[in-house]
Formats: C-alpha cells, sequence, structure tokens
C-alpha cells in the first residue's frame, strides 16, 4: 500500500521480510526490477505466484541468522547501522512507548493485524 502512496516508485530494490507466510505475495509485487528478497522468518509454508518474479527479475533467498558468527553479527550490524546513519536503510516505525507503556507496547505486539512497521520500546 505504501508503494502505491509514492509517484513514480519503481519498487524497492530491497525488503528484509521476517513474516513472509502474511506478506511474500505482496512483497512480489512492490519489487524493483532486480530487486531482492531476503526473508528471515516464516512460520508456515507459502506458495507464490512466479510471475511478479520473471517480471522485475527479482531474486528470493533465506538468511538464517541463528548461525553466525560474532564477527558475522557485528559486520552486519555495522552494515546496517552506517545504512540508517547514510540515509540508504529506513526502517518503519509503527510506534515507540515508554517503559511506563509496556503493557500497552506488548498489547500491540500481540494483535493479529498484520505488520506496520518497528515497536519501539524506550529504556532510558
Amino acid at each position: 500500500q505504501a508503494i502505491e502512496m509514492i509517484p513514480y516508485c519503481k519498487g524497492f530494490d530491497a525488503i528484509l521480510e521476517n513474516k513472509a507466510t502474511k506478506n511474500l505475495a505482496m512483497d512480489l509485487k512492490s519489487l524493483a526490477p532486480n530487486g531482492r528478497i531476503a526473508i528471515v522468518g516464516a512460520k508456515e509454508s507459502v506458495t507464490i505466484d512466479p510471475r511478479f518474479l520473471i517480471r522485475t527479475e527479482g531474486y528470493i533467498t533465506g538468511v538464517k541468522m541463528s548461525d553466525i558468527s560474532r564477527t558475522q553479527w557485528k559486520e552486519y550490524t555495522e552494515a546496517i547501522t552506517s545504512g540508517m546513519v547514510d540515509g540508504w536503510v529506513k526502517p518503519v516505525i509503527a510506534r515507540e512507548y515508554s517503559m511506563e507503556e509496556i503493557q500497552l507496547a506488548h498489547e500491540h505486539l500481540m494483535q493479529k493485524h498484520g505488520h506496520h512497521g518497528k515497536l519501539i520500546l524506550k529504556i532510558l
């Protein structure tokens, strides 16, 4: 939906997907030419329409984070942080919560209404 609101947007070059079971079909429709989808989470199997991959000549890959070394974790963290500083990584933040709102944050997290951005808990 967000991509339809951006005039002249060609699609996303990269998508990090942590709910592939729910979102992969929309991810494929939102992919830019030669775009990539990295799946980091899925609860169940999912069926896709390969025509969207053919149209964009896109790529899908799986990412298993549980087996990476500390060195790799540090490299990935530094790359993402650098991307945020430089502006090419733009996380979507749905809402920020204070510690006093922790119960509300948990309720929001447990809602089954889909994923619309990160929920941030401010601990300072």
